[in-house]
């Protein structure tokens, strides 16, 4: 299963009846789920109901991947608006929205997120990919 990267424990699976598409992961009691509404939900798997929205997720059709650092407690996903949105995990708000480097490419781009790049005394940093090019950006827990 390649639709997403997490960095949680665990993770569980699970197919959309309507799509077909594998978008959810979890922890042992919770799962994030990604809709086609513009939101990604948090839902309890004890209490089975939405703990918490992440609102501002351009998606109407596509499988697109979130991302997880529990490490550092944010939530990423890019859109298909080619916008990658930061989230608290913790709250829900949207900590920073970085548009696509490359505004004429129809490629969505492709995310990776590490509290440590560079190894361990590296710093907090997204790496993005459009096409051939990569692009860094720190990230700074002050935001």
């Amino acid at each position: 299963d390649k639709c997403f990267s997490t960095g949680l424990q665990h993770r569980v699976v699970v197919t959309d009846a309507v799509t077909g598409k594998k978008q959810i992961f979890s922890t042992s009691r919770d799962v994030l789920a990604q809709q086609f509404a513009r939101r990604i939900k948090l839902w309890d798997l004890r209490m089975a109901r939405c703990v918490r929205q992440y609102d501002g997720h351009h998606n109407k059709h596509a499988p697109l991947p979130i991302h997880v650092n529990e490490e550092v407690g944010i939530l990423l996903a890019v859109g298909q608006d080619h916008y990658t949105r930061i989230w608290s995990l913790k709250d829900g708000c949207l900590l920073r929205t970085i548009p696509s480097p490359d505004s004429g490419c129809d490629a969505i781009p492709s995310i990776v997120f590490s509290a440590r790049l560079g190894g361990s005394r590296g710093v907090p940093g997204l790496l993005m990919a459009v096409k051939q090019d990569l692009y860094h950006y720190t990230y700074k827990t002050d935001l």
